[in-house]
């Protein structure tokens, strides 16, 4: 896996994979989400989501909650650590 760096991109274009990730929907606790998006919202910073950059496509690795929170909350950019593999 190379690093490509951490860019803020945006949020339409991350793709979430059930094949990839198959407990990313399963395991996604709405409690989890919320407590993100009250803490988002009070001016709380969280670590970057990691992306898969796959020939310009996002894929997500890690972050479904805080990408979830952000959505809530309107926003269109996310900071994401976008990786190659």
């Amino acid at each position: 896996m190379k690093v490509k760096g951490i860019f803020e991109i945006q949020i339409s274009q991350i793709e979430v994979i059930q094949g990839l990730l198959p407990r990313i929907y399963t395991h996604t606790v709405e409690e989890k989400i919320e407590e993100y998006k009250e803490a988002m919202e009070a001016g709380e910073q969280f670590p970057p989501i990691v992306v898969w950059d796959r020939n310009g496509h996002y894929w997500l690795i890690d972050g479904m909650h805080r990408l979830l929170a952000l959505k809530r909350l309107g926003k269109d950019t996310i900071k994401a650590e976008v990786v190659e593999l």
